[in-house]
C-alpha cells in the first residue's frame, strides 16, 4: 500500500505542476487507414477548385437503402484549405475499409459549405472541425459519416440506413470518438485519465471483476478508506478536475453515440490534435465506478458530471461479453440511456433497438418507424405493444415522474419521455419483485387500449390506500472539498458526508412516519424501515454482495444516531457510534430515495411512493405486474397513472387478494 500511496503522490505532483503531453498526433500518414488517392487526382483537385458558392447543390445519387451504403472519401488538404470530399455507393456486405466517426452534431442553423464531388453540401460547425482535423495533408481517408452519407432530405432512405447503423458501426475498422477542440486542459485530463488506469488491474473491467475474490475486492474498498482519511481521495478529485470538464463536451449526451460505440470494434477518441484509445478511458471509469473510489465522490462533482460517469460505466458494461443478460433488454437500455439527449423523442427507443437482446426481427421492423404522424401515437403505440404483445409491465417502472406531465391532455399511461428526471435512479423494473405472484394475481396481464379516447384498460386490485407522505428526498450537491481533510477520522468524514447530502430532515421525518403507531399491535419494525429506505438492496447488488440485511440495518442506526445528536436530542453516543460509517450504505440510501416519499399506508404498512403521489391514491396490483402501482381516482370512474412503489410486506406476493373482487380500471 505504501507503493500505490508513492505513486499516487508522485503522479499527482506531476500532473499538478504539468506534465508534457505523450498523446500521438492522429494526423500522420502512417496512421491513416488507407492511401487510396495519389498526387496526380490532388492536383486535378486543386486545379479545379472553385469559390463554393459558386457550386450548385449536391444531388445524391440514389441508393439500395438495405443494402448499400455510401463511403466518404476526404481528399487531402493543408491548412484552411475548403474542405473537399466525394462519395461512393459499396455494398453493405462487402464494404472498402473505413473508419466511422461518431460526434456530436452542433447547432444545426449554423451550416458551413463543402465541396462534394462536383457540388457543395452544408455541415455543422462541429462537423467541419471534425473534417478539418481528420483530413491528411498527403493520402485519402475513407470514411462514414452519418450527415453526409445519407440524404439527410430523403425520410424513407433515412429510416432504411438507421437500421443498418449497427451493422454500419462494427465493420468500421475503427470508430473516430470526435469530442472537439482542444482547450488547455485537455492534456492533463488525458494523462489523468491513463494515469488512474494504472490503479486498477489490467483487463477489461467487469470480465475482471466478475472473477475477482472477495479478499481482493475488500482490498480495494480498504484502500478507498485509507484515501479518504490521508486526504489522498481529494488530491485525486483535484487532479480530475480537467477530466470533469472533458466529459462535460456535447458528445457524452448524444443517445445515438451509446449504439456507436458499443457497435464499433476499436474506438479512438480525438480532442484536437490529442487521442485515447476508447478502452482506456472505459476501463478507467468502469473500475473507479464497480470498486467504490466515485461513490466517495458524491457530494463534490455536479449531477450532470456524475451522469456522465455513469453513462460511461454503462457503456462499459454493454461491450462486455459477462454483461447480465436482463441488463441488455430493451426496457434496460433505455432506462440506463434515458438522461441522454435526442432531438426526436422516438429516437430514446430507436437507439437501443439494435443492442436489446430481447427482440426479433419483427419487433425491430415495428418499432424503426418515423412514419407515424406524431411523436405522441409513437409513443402510445410502443406502449401498446409492450403491454399486449411482449406480455410486460416493465415500461411503467422506468424511472421517470409519470405524472409530471406537461401537456395534461396527454393519457398519464403513456411513455413520456419529456418527463423524465434527469438524476440517476435505482433500477426498480430489473430486481426480482413478484408482487403478484401467489397473490392471486399472477395471471398473464389483462388490458387493452382505445384509440378514440386514448385509454388503457387493465385489470387488478386495490390492495392499501396513502395515510401519511413525507416529502419528496433531493441530494444537492454543494461542491465543498471541505469534508475530506488530512487527517480527518473515517467515522468524522461519513458523517459530515451524510449532514453534507441533506440526510438529517429526511431520515428524521421518515423515522417519525415510521413510529407514529409505533405502539399498534403488528406495527412495522426496523427490518421494514431498512427494508423501504433500501428497497432491499442487499438482495441484488454486487456492491452488497457481502453485506447482509443486518449489515444494512446496523449502518442505518448509525445514521439515525449521528442525526439524531445534530438535532439536539439528547442521545448519549458510545464510541463505537463514531466508527466508520460504510458510504456504500449511505450512497444508496440517497439513491433509492432519490424523488421517492416515505410513506404508510391505511393498514400500516412503510412504502416508497413517486413522487407526485398524494394522501388517499390507490395502491394496486394488476395483473402480470411485479410491482405495486399507485392511481388516483378523478370522481368519474376513470384513474390517473402515478407510478410505481415499494409496499413492504407485499413485494413477493404477501398480499393475498384471493376472494377479493378483480376491478378493470380505465387509465386515461
Amino acid at each position: 500500500m505504501d507503493d500505490i500511496q508513492h505513486d499516487l503522490q508522485e503522479g499527482q505532483h506531476q500532473l499538478l505542476s504539468g506534465v508534457e503531453d505523450t498523446s500521438q498526433p492522429l494526423l500522420s500518414s502512417d496512421e491513416s487507414i488507407t492511401q487510396l488517392g495519389s498526387k496526380l487526382r490532388d492536383s486535378i483537385i486543386r486545379a479545379r477548385d472553385t469559390d463554393l458558392s459558386e457550386l450548385e447543390a449536391y444531388i445524391y445519387d440514389p441508393i439500395q437503402p438495405k443494402t448499400q451504403i455510401r463511403i466518404l472519401t476526404l481528399h487531402p488538404r493543408a491548412g484552411d484549405e475548403a474542405i473537399s470530399c466525394s462519395l461512393e455507393v459499396a455494398r453493405l456486405d462487402e464494404p472498402p475499409p473505413y473508419e466511422a466517426l461518431s460526434y456530436a452534431w452542433g447547432d444545426s442553423k449554423e451550416r458551413y459549405p463543402i465541396r462534394c464531388g462536383n457540388g457543395s453540401l452544408e455541415v455543422t460547425d462541429s462537423l467541419l472541425a471534425a473534417l478539418r482535423r481528420l483530413r491528411d495533408v498527403s493520402a485519402e481517408r475513407v470514411l462514414w459519416i452519418d450527415a453526409i452519407c445519407i440524404n439527410q432530405q430523403d425520410d424513407m432512405e433515412k429510416g432504411h440506413q438507421v437500421q443498418q447503423m449497427a451493422e454500419i458501426y462494427s465493420q468500421a475498422t475503427r470508430v473516430l470518438i470526435w469530442l472537439g477542440e482542444e482547450t488547455k486542459s485537455v492534456p492533463a485530463a488525458f494523462e489523468a485519465i491513463r494515469w488512474t488506469r494504472t490503479l486498477f488491474p489490467d483487463g477489461a473491467a467487469y470480465a475482471t471483476v466478475v472473477n475477482m475474490t472477495t479478499e481482493n475486492f475488500q482490498l480495494y474498498e480498504n484502500r478507498n478508506r485509507e484515501y479518504l482519511v490521508s486526504g489522498e481521495m481529494m488530491r485525486i478529485i483535484l487532479m480530475w478536475r480537467p477530466v470533469f470538464e472533458l466529459v462535460s463536451r456535447p458528445w457524452f449526451m448524444r443517445k445515438w453515440v451509446i449504439q456507436e460505440v458499443v457497435r464499433g470494434q476499436h474506438g479512438l477518441i480525438v480532442c484536437g490534435f490529442h487521442t485515447l484509445p476508447w478502452n482506456v478511458f472505459e476501463d478507467t471509469f468502469a473500475y473507479l465506478n464497480i470498486l467504490g473510489m466515485i461513490r466517495s465522490w458524491v457530494s463534490t462533482i455536479p449531477y450532470e458530471v456524475a451522469n456522465i460517469l455513469d453513462t460511461v460505466g454503462n457503456i462499459s458494461l454493454m461491450r462486455s461479453a459477462d454483461a447480465p443478460k436482463q441488463f441488455m433488454t430493451l426496457a434496460t437500455l433505455v432506462r440506463h440511456t434515458r438522461r441522454l439527449l435526442a432531438t426526436d423523442p422516438r429516437d430514446h427507443i430507436i437507439s437501443m433497438v439494435h443492442l436489446a437482446t430481447d427482440l426479433g426481427a419483427e419487433d425491430v421492423d415495428f418499432l424503426i418507424d418515423y412514419k407515424i404522424s406524431t411523436i405522441t401515437e409513437y409513443l402510445q403505440s410502443f406502449m401498446q405493444w409492450s403491454v399486449q404483445t411482449k406480455r410486460t409491465l416493465v415500461f411503467f417502472s422506468s424511472g421517470f415522474d409519470q405524472a409530471d406531465v406537461a401537456d395534461p391532455t396527454q393519457p398519464s399511461w403513456n411513455f413520456d419521455v419529456k418527463s423524465w428526471d434527469r438524476v440517476n435512479r435505482f433500477d426498480r423494473f430489473t430486481v426480482e419483485f413478484r408482487a403478484a405472484a401467489q397473490s392471486g394475481m399472477n395471471s398473464p396481464i389483462e388490458a387493452t387500449f382505445d384509440s378514440d379516447t386514448h385509454s388503457m384498460s387493465i385489470t387488478g386490485a386495490v390492495i392499501d390506500e396513502i395515510a401519511v407522505l413525507g416529502k419528496t428526498f433531493s441530494l444537492q450537491a454543494n461542491g465543498s472539498f471541505e469534508y475530506v481533510k488530512d487527517g480527518d477520522e473515517i467515522g468524522k468524514v461519513a458523517v459530515d458526508f451524510a449532514k453534507t447530502n441533506s440526510f438529517q430532515e429526511f431520515l428524521l421525518e421518515c423515522q417519525v412516519i415510521a413510529t407514529e403507531d409505533a405502539n399498534v399491535l403488528g406495527a412495522p419494525g426496523f427490518p421494514a424501515f431498512c427494508n423501504v429506505l433500501t428497497w432491499e438492496s442487499c438482495k441484488y447488488s454486487i456492491i452488497f454482495r457481502e453485506k447482509s440485511q443486518e449489515y444494512i440495518g446496523s449502518q442505518i442506526s448509525k445514521i439515525l444516531s449521528h442525526t439524531n445528536a445534530n438535532t439536539g436530542k439528547e442521545i448519549e453516543l458510545s464510541q463505537e457510534d463514531y466508527t466508520y460509517i460504510d458510504l456504500t450504505v449511505s450512497n444508496y440510501l440517497a439513491l433509492h430515495s432519490l424523488g421517492r416519499r416515505f410513506s404508510r399506508t391505511t393498514k400500516g404498512r412503510l412504502g416508497s411512493m413517486p413522487k407526485y403521489a398524494e394522501v388517499g391514491d390507490k395502491i394496486c396490483l394488476f395483473y402480470g405486474g411485479n410491482l405495486p402501482y399507485v392511481i388516483r381516482p378523478r370522481g368519474d370512474g376513470t384513474y390517473r397513472y402515478i407510478g410505481d412503489c415499494y409496499l413492504d410486506g407485499v413485494m413477493y406476493g404477501e398480499a393475498m387478494v384471493d376472494g377479493r373482487k378483480s376491478e378493470v380500471f380505465t387509465l386515461v
